[in-house]
């Protein structure tokens, strides 16, 4: 389980920031949101799991 966990491909902001206008064309759910909104998202989730990441690194407790 190990070595798939490091097999794993890490996709990082600006991966899924350029993925963003085909799931627009995909996912018509997406056409809905403007693409400024999705790509704020999309750095507040990046923000939020490197905070997350920096308390845990500290030995704080997450969840």
């Amino acid at each position: 389980m190990l070595g798939e966990l490091r097999d794993q491909v890490i996709i990082d902001r600006n991966m899924i920031q350029a993925i963003l206008p085909d799931l627009k064309i995909c996912e018509p759910k997406f056409r809905e949101v403007y693409s400024k909104t999705l790509q704020y998202e999309c750095y507040k989730l990046f923000s939020n799991l490197s905070a997350l990441s920096a308390l845990k690194k500290q030995g704080r407790k997450a969840g």
